[in-house]
């Protein structure tokens, strides 16, 4: 029974580490874009394409790092779970979704 307890315990730790990195990562990206926005907003992207390609790169680099941060953060705080190669490979697929997110939002301006 206390086996059974101690993996459930470790699976709600799992989930707790998802959802809190997700609750920060929703509002980093979020932050982050609006502020790309207001930047490139008054770009006019024929004639100043290669700025905007500039600044989309800048603000994705910062995005990665940022999210990254988090997921070592997370991992760090979880690193006694016996499923953490699952929530690390959880995590890194999250990064690479709030990063294809990013560059498709950007992409319709």
């Amino acid at each position: 029974m206390i086996v059974f307890y101690t993996e459930q315990v470790m699976e709600k730790d799992i989930e707790y580490a998802q959802t809190e990195f997700n609750n920060n990562a929703s509002k980093f990206f979020f932050s982050l874009y609006a502020r790309f926005h207001d930047a490139v907003k008054l770009l006019n992207r024929r004639r100043d394409d290669n700025v905007f390609q500039q600044l989309r790169g800048k603000y994705l680099y910062t995005l990665k790092k940022q999210l990254e941060d988090m997921a070592k953060t997370c991992l760090d705080k979880y690193k006694s779970s016996k499923d953490i190669s699952h929530l690390k490979e959880t995590l890194s697929y999250s990064v690479d979704r709030y990063m294809n997110e990013f560059s498709q939002k950007a992409a319709s301006l």
